[in-house]
């Protein structure tokens, strides 16, 4: 008979891990029934590591537009996974929340950050700011990644607007 071991992936960062697998021999037959049992040693591999998707990481939107980026872990951390998100350009951009916290009951659940183009009622030209997502963990596969940046072009509204032409006709009509 054919014995198939499949491993479940649980998502847990860790290295390899053995396992024995311990075949009982029972039979009618008494020729079989004197066989010894078989120990089958199994290394199951790890396929897991720490890392987080963070999209999209550029964004154009316009004066009180807003737009949505989102989170979410690869793998199932050992402690808390906190990103602090620094806005550079509070007076061009909102963001909220301000603090995304991943734990090992929750890391699998995407969250949503809300971005905001602030309507600043002036002519001051399209605006480039940066969000800057820090992680703070005692988790020590997380705690070796990088910090990472979400680019924002915040296209100015009242750019065109309030815009004269003069001119004048020379033509003979």
């Amino acid at each position: 008979q054919r014995v198939i071991v499949t491993a479940l992936d649980e998502f847990d960062i860790n290295n390899t891990r053995t396992f024995n697998i311990t075949l009982e021999i029972s039979s009618q037959d008494l020729d079989y029934n004197s066989l010894e049992n078989k120990n089958i040693i199994v290394n199951k591999l790890n396929n897991d590591f720490a890392k987080y998707f963070l999209t999209p990481t550029n964004f154009v939107l316009n004066e009180d537009e807003e737009v949505e980026a989102t989170i979410v872990l690869n793998s199932k951390p050992t402690h808390e996974v906190i990103f602090d998100i620094e806005n550079t350009a509070f007076t061009q951009v909102s963001v909220e929340p301000s603090k995304v916290v991943f734990t090992p009951f929750n890391w699998n659940k995407e969250r949503s950050i809300k971005i905001k183009g602030l309507e600043d009622s002036i002519i001051d030209g399209d605006s480039n700011s940066e969000l800057r997502f820090k992680i703070t963990t005692d988790d020590n596969n997380y705690s070796k990644l990088s910090n990472e940046v979400i680019k924002i072009k915040v296209l100015d509204s009242k750019k065109y607007e309030n815009l004269a032409v003069n001119y004048k006709c020379s033509c003979v009509c």
